[in-house]
């Protein structure tokens, strides 16, 4: 069984919260607030596919861009700012860690196939979900993103089974459960019902199909999915 991270395992950013960390970085900065989060949201891809190595480089382009030149004192503090927000966006959903361990204890080989900028596989061991799964796959390290093949079929790879052979839950960002239909994995969307409008979900995949609401919700139909 494969899962998303972020509005499956973890909430997905709030939107106002996202934007006050960038605009405190700005500041700290000396960057329009505006034209730094635009900048950010610019190289997006650039970041989850590990172009941009650390927030220092993705600041650095956003100064660029602007041509300002914060002291190395200023950009260590925005750097720091980031790696909190991000540090704190890995609390697990209060059912995640229990399911997970749930599905390892019947026999399942379990994975995380996230799009991620670097600094969540550098934060990982020293999160909540450090040891849990059987692989992991960040877009960032592998320089390939959902819903492209290539990550589905490497993921798979990883647990040592077809694609055929897999569930993928995920909240549908990124386009995600059409990719992994595509690659002959069974897809099942997680829709947490207390998310808002204000919730950030890239590139939300129009697929419709299996829903639930919670992580545990896929123990109580564990027998159903096996059939898959």
């Amino acid at each position: 069984m494969i899962f998303d991270l972020y509005g499956t395992l973890v909430d997905n950013f709030s939107r106002e919260a996202y934007r006050e960390n960038l605009a405190q970085m700005a500041r700290l900065l000396q960057i329009p607030s505006e034209g730094f989060q635009k900048r950010w949201r610019e190289i997006y891809v650039q970041r989850v596919l590990g172009f941009c190595k650390s927030p220092e480089d993705c600041i650095a382009s956003a100064c660029n861009a602007y041509n300002v030149k914060p002291g190395i004192d200023q950009i260590k503090q925005a750097e720091m700012l980031r790696w909190e927000f991000v540090r704190n966006s890995l609390k697990p959903r209060e059912d995640t860690l229990s399911t997970l361990a749930a599905l390892k204890a019947s026999g399942l080989k379990i994975a995380l196939l996230s799009d991620c900028s670097t600094e969540i596989p550098r934060l990982w061991e020293e999160s909540a979900f450090a040891g849990v799964f059987d692989a992991t796959t960040f877009s960032c390290t592998e320089f390939v993103k959902k819903p492209e093949p290539k990550i589905y079929f490497l993921t798979a790879e990883k647990l040592g089974v077809d694609p055929g052979e897999c569930i993928f839950v995920g909240d549908g960002g990124s386009f995600e459960l059409t990719g992994a239909a595509r690659v002959g994995m069974h897809p099942i969307r997680i829709r947490d019902p207390r998310e808002t409008e204000d919730s950030v979900r890239i590139d939300e995949d129009p697929w419709n199909g299996t829903t639930i609401s919670t992580l545990s919700e896929i123990l109580q139909h564990f027998d159903t999915l096996l059939a898959f």
